[in-house]
C-alpha cells in the first residue's frame, strides 16, 4: 500500500442613505419655495458600498474543463521563456498571463510517480512530468505537479503500478491551479484525474537527468566505438 506523505494541498456591506429637507411655510418676500436655504448642506454620498467587482471569481469545475492537447513540453517551453525574458516588467506581464491561459483545461500528460510522494487517503501523487533532458530544465526548478484521481481510479492505479518501486502514469486531469509567479516556486495542481496507462520506466528514460553516455574505445582500426548506456533511475522503493 503507499505511504501517506506530506504533500502541499466575502461579505458584502450594506448601503446606508440619508435625506432632509424642509416643509415649513415660507412668507411671501421669501425666496420661491423650491430654493434651498443658504445654509443647508449637500446629502453626503454613501461610503460603505461595496464595488460589484469585489466578488471573487468562480471555482473551476474540473469536470467541464475543455480539452487541451498541449503536451507538458510545451508549457515548459513556455515557463523557460518567461525566466528568460529580460526586461523585468516584461517577464512579470509574461508570467502572469501564464497560468490563465493553461489552467482550466484538461491535460494529458505523463509523470514518473515517487515513493513517498503518494497519498492513499488523499488520492494524490506527486508526479515528476518534466524529464532531464528538457532545454534548460534547471529553469524548472523541482517543480513536481500535484495530480489527485478520483476515487475510483485510485484502484486502478494501484491495481497497474502494483509491486514497482516506481511507476511510469499517464494520466488525464483538469489542471485547476497555475500559479507562475516567478517570484515563488513554480505550482501545478491537477484534479479529477484517470489513469490512462500505467508501467514500470523503460531503461534510459531521463527522468532526474539526462542518460549517461558509455566511454568510446578505439578498435584496432581506429573507430571509435561504444553506444549510450542507460544511466540508472535511484529512487526510493515502494512506491505502491
Amino acid at each position: 500500500m503507499i505511504r501517506p506523505a506530506l504533500l502541499m494541498l466575502t461579505g458584502c456591506a450594506g448601503l446606508a442613505g440619508c435625506q432632509g429637507g424642509s416643509n415649513g411655510a415660507a412668507p411671501a418676500s421669501a425666496a420661491p419655495p423650491s430654493a434651498a436655504p443658504a445654509s443647508a448642506a449637500p446629502a453626503s454620498a454613501p461610503t460603505s458600498a461595496a464595488p460589484a467587482s469585489a466578488a471573487a471569481p468562480a471555482s473551476i469545475d474540473p469536470a467541464q474543463a475543455p480539452p487541451d492537447a498541449r503536451p507538458a513540453t510545451a508549457f515548459a517551453a513556455a515557463w523557460v521563456a518567461v525566466m528568460q525574458e529580460a526586461d523585468e516588467e516584461m517577464r512579470l506581464q509574461r508570467a502572469d498571463a501564464l497560468g490563465p491561459a493553461w489552467q482550466g483545461r484538461r491535460y494529458t500528460w505523463t509523470g514518473l510517480a515517487l515513493a513517498g510522494l503518494c497519498s492513499e487517503q488523499a488520492h494524490t501523487c506527486a508526479l515528476q512530468v518534466f524529464t532531464a533532458d528538457l532545454p534548460n530544465r534547471a529553469l524548472l526548478g523541482g517543480s513536481l505537479p500535484l495530480v489527485t484521481f478520483r476515487a475510483d481510479q485510485w484502484g486502478e492505479l494501484h491495481t497497474r503500478c502494483g509491486g514497482q518501486d516506481q511507476c511510469v502514469v499517464r494520466f488525464e486531469g483538469a489542471l485547476v491551479e497555475a500559479r507562475t509567479d516567478p517570484e515563488q516556486a513554480l505550482r501545478l495542481v491537477f484534479a479529477d484525474a484517470r489513469v490512462l496507462e500505467a508501467r514500470a520506466p523503460a531503461a534510459g528514460e531521463a527522468w532526474f537527468r539526462p542518460p549517461a553516455v558509455a566511454p568510446a574505445s578505439v578498435d584496432s582500426g581506429g573507430l571509435r566505438t561504444g553506444a549510450p548506456a542507460t544511466a540508472p533511475i535511484h529512487l526510493p522503493r515502494r512506491v505502491f
